[in-house]
């Protein structure tokens, strides 16, 4: 039994399940949950409402947050690799040092979030919102897809070495 408190203990969600892994949280209200460290591996969150929730260090591989909402969400050291967050609102997210490496964020509004020191190879940021967005340091590759005509060195992201 797995049960998801917000930051202030209010019960949010009980699930019948030993892990998270693969959880079917699909459009569920967690705002302010307490998830940091917690396995998401492969869960489905579309639609979720995870305003303000804290997620540092989380494992969301292979998750799916289309169209979820992670307004101010702490997403820090978080691992998103393959995620699928096409349409996602980041806007005002803590994604520093998170590895999206291959996540799908095409669409996504990543209006004054902070992906300084991100990993962002072979992501797809095809379409996102990037407005004040923090970039320093994030690494990225020839993979990596960003909007039209935006140049991701001008805010300080970095290439790496092991382009193909």
């Amino acid at each position: 039994m797995n049960i998801v408190r917000s930051d202030d203990g209010e019960l949010l969600k009980q699930v019948d399940a030993e892990t998270l892994d693969y959880a079917l949280l699909s459009g569920e209200d967690l705002q302010g949950a307490s998830l940091a460290g917690a396995s998401l591996i492969g869960a489905d969150l579309h639609c979720a409402d995870l305003t303000r929730a804290a997620l540092n260090g989380a494992d969301l591989s292979f998750a799916d947050l289309t169209q979820a909402v992670l307004v101010s969400a702490d997403l820090a050291g978080a691992t998103m690799r393959t995620a699928e967050m096409s349409l996602a609102d980041l806007q005002d997210a803590n994604l520093r040092h998170a590895d999206l490496n291959g996540a799908d964020l095409f669409g996504a509004n990543l209006t004054g979030a902070d992906l300084s020191g991100a990993e962002l190879q072979g992501s797809d940021l095809a379409s996102a919102v990037i407005v004040e967005t923090r970039l320093e340091n994030a690494r990225y590759d020839t993979r990596t897809r960003w909007p039209e005509g935006f140049d991701p060195r001008l805010p300080g992201a970095l290439p790496t070495d092991d382009e193909d």
